[in-house]
């Protein structure tokens, strides 16, 4: 949102007001942590050259100049489709200010576990593997991503040297995916209070 300041002039014959000297706040409150980039596309096969859907990633970047927790943050990409004038699902929410997360990561820590400095990012792999070497048309080696999302079903993969998001909530039954065109949306968020009582609260039927 826009600031405007307007000069007044005082009225004729009056004396003019002393300088002012004040900060501009936002008028809303802008986050320290932002998308850096999200790697929703997905490589070929070199084999088949059938989609690789294995190696997708999200980069989250400390925009500020101070250190930051990322203790309870959630990443999420909508249910929403961005394509269909509807949405697909829930089109009573289009144009208001609710969302409707299709998986919720969130990342573990007590509040003052995992710290984040000015500059810094931090990589959470849908699986933390070296998928240069299982799929040579991969551009990417995620087996040092930071954190990595797993699944409770036995396709997903789990690498123990990088430690798990939470899940607590994915639209599959399987293998959470990210949307490999890029028709749903990406937010980064946190309750205002322990996630099982928030999401206990913001529970929505979906009648097809």
């Amino acid at each position: 949102p826009y600031t405007e300041l307007k000069h007044l002039k005082p009225a004729e014959g009056a004396t003019p007001p002393a300088p002012l000297s004040f900060q501009l706040e936002p008028l809303y409150p802008a986050s320290a942590l932002v998308f850096k980039e999200i790697y929703f596309t997905k490589s070929r096969s070199a084999v088949t050259n059938e989609i690789y859907n294995e190696d997708g990633y999200v980069e989250l970047y400390n925009n500020s100049d101070r250190p930051i927790y990322i203790d309870g943050v959630s990443v999420s990409e909508t249910w929403q489709v961005t394509s269909h004038p509807k949405g697909v699902f829930f089109p009573e929410y289009l144009g208001t200010d609710i969302v409707t997360p299709g998986f919720i990561f969130t990342f573990p820590g007590s509040g003052r576990e995992h710290k984040l400095e000015p500059g810094q990012s931090v990589i959470m792999a849908e699986n933390a593997l070296n998928h240069k070497a299982i799929n040579p048309g991969s551009p990417v080696d995620l087996s040092h991503a930071d954190f990595e999302m797993l699944d409770n079903d036995w396709h997903d993969t789990d690498t123990p040297e990088v430690p798990n998001m939470i899940t607590y909530f994915t639209f599959t039954a399987t293998v959470t995916d990210f949307h490999n065109r890029g028709w749903k949306g990406w937010l980064i968020w946190k309750g205002d209070k322990p996630m099982p009582e928030f999401l206990a609260e913001h529970i929505a039927d979906y009648n097809p």
